[in-house]
């Protein structure tokens, strides 16, 4: 698992880079910078049978997706229907697609993935990229 602390450091001198909203620009402060302590992610997997529910919330983006595909992963083995629930799912990254697809390409020969829940924000990004046109969403 990623250890989120190393990144503090990194994030705290860029935020004291970021320019102050205001009329004086030659000061700077912390801006919407997001605290490294916060869990950004959570995963709550559930087995009824061969049917498999991931509930996924927060983000799914570059640090955090590794982490999605090492818990999904060994669960897939036996699974027959995957259903990814992203109800609270804020935001999706490119990464994040990149687990997704490819947990679609192994069930894909099985009874499939379906995205349930998705919000708004999620499925413009799932429409773009075309990734909702391969699977199906309810």
């Amino acid at each position: 698992m990623l250890n989120i602390n190393i990144f503090k450091p990194i994030i705290h001198f860029f935020a004291f880079l970021m320019p102050k909203s205001g009329a004086d620009d030659s000061a700077a402060e912390v801006q919407d910078i997001p605290d490294p302590e916060v869990i950004y992610m959570n995963i709550a997997i559930t087995r009824e049978g061969k049917e498999l529910t991931a509930k996924v919330s927060g983000r799914l983006d570059t640090l955090t997706s590794p982490e999605f595909e090492d818990r999904l992963a060994p669960e897939l083995e036996g699974t027959e229907k995957l259903i990814l629930d992203l109800g609270e799912l804020s935001y999706l990254s490119s990464a994040g697609l990149r687990v997704m697809l490819g947990a679609a390409q192994i069930m894909a020969g099985r009874e499939g993935m379906i995205l349930r829940n998705v919000t708004p924000s999620v499925k413009e990004i799932l429409d773009i990229t075309g990734f909702a046109g391969a699977c199906v969403i309810e």
